[in-house]
């Protein structure tokens, strides 16, 4: 190719200047494949290329050769310049730089500068880099292959400016066909009947692109009826000319595609009603139009013209924009511009061919299923249950308070420990017949243990035994003993309790004792435990040694100092003594009145005696029943003082426990109504509860009680709801929490679903 020749797209008598090149194509309005090779062209003449390449990365990665110059002969292999462009051309788009390879010929000598550059030179474009310009370029110096480097880059911008005309282009081209659109609709707006507004529309289509016949027809019912046709006030379904052409337009309806003829290479669509309107009333070109609203096609546009004038691709999409602008207009004045009686039954057909067709299927079994859930909502019934948090509390509770003004000696339970109670007001830790859990096993496990030789618990015991009691054990043989032999034993066991021989360090050997046992043992080895604090031992002691057979006795909660008191006892009994001594020394003088005054201040002090003893004997903090320690946290507050009243511990028993329901007061009405109903019937309103530590657990409960007074907790007003537990488990603990369910009756489910809104609205709007 070369810059004067006609194959560049210039005619010239003379070599143009490189000004008259550049102009040129700066107004060159071509195609892409003509550009780019007149643009290589004009590059290599003005840059003094022996030859020029534009290239790009197509979408699988691999360069794509788009224009070369010279171009290469039909079959001839690529120069290596060419594939060594298209090895650095990803790299040149990457970079955005303009690239110099040199480029060695075979018969130059290693290590001889190259004659031959490689100029590679990114071409930008509004997205990014759209690909690469490849010059080859023989240079001497370095000036010089710069310089021709600098004219390429200068010219590579002619490639923008052509891609801007092009844009300017088919930018006037789509506001013409706006236009054009534009007018046919201001024409059919311009009326206000179907008819006129019809005939405006054919009339203008036929105007604008030069139509022998324009014809506009529209769906009744299975088939396409003919509304109206330009240049014709008149028409005639008789006529052939109009069977021809609704033929065509339901041939275009049925497929939903524009329908052409002459068709064009490989049509997706058939054209054989549209042929026949062609050769029979022509020869014509014709163009089919469905007209569409709401993605269904309602009426077809039919153009005619002369068979060489065929429809090309920009006037169908000029036409395809008229339609679509004037097809809401059209429909409206169509489905309005008619009586009453039809348009009704026109809305009942569509009605019910919406309901009863094969469209919309899922839409159809949507309405369905929405029918049917309103049904069950209003005649199915649920379970109407009031929600309510609830806590867990002991039926019963004891309070153990400080008995007298002191200071804590010693704690031995923490909370959450079991305790076992004591079964009368004062503490008791003789054994009584129910406190055998096992009596066969028992009296075998001694027996058997005394006839062994290591020293142990039960033979200690039985060396104690009396002769009654040995008899009553060896006369069971194995099995429970009768009430005569029960009561033997327990009285030769009581009266073992009461004795300091009762404890034997090598027969308790290997058992492990309790903070209490070991400081009572501490006391025994000091003599100083007597009484209550020695049968105290030896049950603890009895119970160690046989867990499975002797209920253990009362447990000791805590203890308060008693020196001081002990002080004061010893002080009280030698008043007493001095007393005692001061009123018979009176009787022997014959003294009366003074020996009555000394006999009243030794039962004075004798009654104060007592008052510490008991005192001294409440210093034990035991509780009157079993359970489990609620609250009483006081191993850190050992020495510390306590008052008489204050509260030290809480046992409740976990076996007996309760709920305690707090109920919303938009919910307290209708558990007060169930209850009424359910005290006329007899019955008791019931409901299930799940704590929040075993959600899965559902518990069932009876409403025992409502409280008639609100309370306000966590700033909403409640009614507490007293509940009795139908089950209990080992883990149940007072306190727990979690959520209850009251059952109020059955309700329909829309009632269910929506009182708690209308409760709400009610409120609010003051219905």
């Amino acid at each position: 190719m070369t810059v004067e020749h006609t194959r560049t797209g210039f005619e010239a008598h003379k070599a143009p200047t490189t000004a008259e090149l550049i102009e040129r194509l700066s107004r060159f309005e071509g195609p892409p494949e003509l550009f780019l090779a007149n643009l290589l062209a004009v590059q290599c003449h003005i840059a003094s290329a022996e030859a020029g390449a534009i290239l790009r990365v197509a979408p699988e990665g691999k360069a794509e050769v788009l224009a070369v110059h010279p171009a290469l002969a039909q079959g001839s292999t690529a120069p290596m310049w060419l594939a060594q462009a298209a090895a650095s051309v990803a790299r040149t788009m990457e970079t955005a730089q303009t690239v110099t390879q040199p480029v060695h010929e075979p018969d130059e000598l290693y290590g001889q500068p190259a004659r031959r550059h490689l100029v590679m030179i990114p071409l930008a474009r509004s997205g990014g880099i759209g690909g690469a310009a490849a010059f080859i370029l023989e240079a001497g110096t370095r000036g010089e292959l710069a310089a021709g480097q600098d004219r390429l880059e200068l010219s590579t911008s002619l490639l923008s400016l052509y891609e801007m005309r092009l844009a300017l282009q088919r930018r006037g081209a789509d506001l013409r066909r706006m236009r054009v659109s534009l007018e046919a609709l201001s024409a059919v707006n311009g009326s206000d009947r179907f008819a006129a507004a019809a005939m405006a529309m054919c009339n203008e289509v036929a105007s604008r692109w030069q139509c022998d016949c324009v014809s506009l027809g529209f769906l009744a019912g299975r088939y396409v009826k003919l509304k109206a046709m330009s240049h014709t006030e008149k028409l005639s379904r008789k006529m052939k000319l109009v069977q021809t052409i609704e033929a065509a337009m339901e041939e275009c309806l049925d497929q939903d595609l524009e329908v052409l003829y002459p068709p064009a290479s490989q049509a997706a669509y058939i054209s054989r009603a549209t042929g026949e309107l062609a050769t029979r009333h022509g020869p014509a070109a014709v163009a089919s139009v469905p007209l569409r609203r709401e993605a269904k096609v309602v009426a077809v546009l039919t153009a005619q013209r002369p068979a060489e004038n065929v429809f090309t691709t920009e006037e169908m999409e000029s036409l395809r924009l008229t339609c679509d602008l004037c097809t809401p207009r059209l429909v409206d004045l169509h489905e309005h511009d008619r009586w009453v009686g039809a348009r009704a039954a026109a809305s009942a057909r569509e009605a019910l061919a919406a309901g009863l067709g094969p469209k919309h299927t899922w839409l159809k079994l949507a309405a369905v299923l929405a029918m049917v859930v309103l049904a069950a909502l209003i005649f199915g019934k649920g379970e109407y249950r009031a929600d309510a948090p609830f806590a867990l509390e002991a039926t019963l509770q004891q309070r153990l308070p400080a008995p007298f003004d002191g200071y804590l000696m010693q704690v031995y339970v923490d909370p959450g420990d079991n305790v076992v109670g004591s079964k009368a007001d004062e503490p008791s830790w003789l054994l009584e017949a129910a406190d055998v859990q096992d009596w066969a096993g028992l009296l075998a496990e001694i027996r058997a243990q005394a006839a062994a030789g290591e020293p142990s618990a039960g033979k200690h015991i039985w060396a104690l035994l009396g002769e009654e009691a040995r008899q009553a054990i060896a006369a069971a043989e194995g099995a429970e003993p009768n009430d005569q032999a029960k009561a033997a034993i327990i009285r030769q066991l009581n009266d073992l309790l009461r004795s300091e021989a009762c404890y034997d360090s090598a027969a308790w050997q290997g058992f492990k004792l309790g903070q209490r046992q070991t400081e009572l043992l501490a006391d025994l080895k000091k003599g100083t435990p007597k009484g209550g604090h020695l049968v105290e031992l030896n049950r603890s002691l009895l119970a160690t040694a046989f867990p499975q057979r002797i209920a253990a006795g009362p447990t000791v909660l805590a203890t308060l100092d008693t020196a001081e008191l002990r002080l004061q006892l010893a002080a009280a009994q030698a008043d007493r003594t001095g007393r005692l001594t001061e009123a018979a020394a009176a009787m022997r003088d014959g003294k009366t009145a003074q020996a009555q005054i000394a006999q009243a201040a030794a039962e004075e002090v004798a009654a104060r005696i007592r008052l510490l003893e008991y005192q001294i004997e409440k210093a034990r903090i035991v509780s009157k029943i079993s359970g489990l320690v609620v609250t009483g946290d006081l191993r850190r507050q050992v020495g510390a003082p306590v008052k008489m009243g204050d509260v030290l511990f809480e046992v409740a028993p976990v076996d007996r426990l309760r709920a305690e329901l707090a109920v919303p007061d938009n919910q307290i009405a209708d558990v007060q109504l169930a209850v009424a109903e359910a005290v006329e019937k007899d019955t008791k309103v019931v409901g299930e509860l799940a704590t929040a530590a075993y959600p899965e657990q559902r518990i069932p409960f009876q409403v025992e009680r409502v409280n008639p007074m609100a309370e306000v907790v966590d700033q909403q007003n409640v009614f507490k709801v007293r509940a009795h537990l139908g089950e209990t488990y080992p883990w149940m603990r007072p306190g727990m929490e979690g959520v209850a369910k009251i059952s109020l009756g059955r309700r329909s489910y829309g009632w269910l679903l929506t009182h708690k809104v209308v409760n709400w609205a009610r409120m609010k709007l003051w219905l």
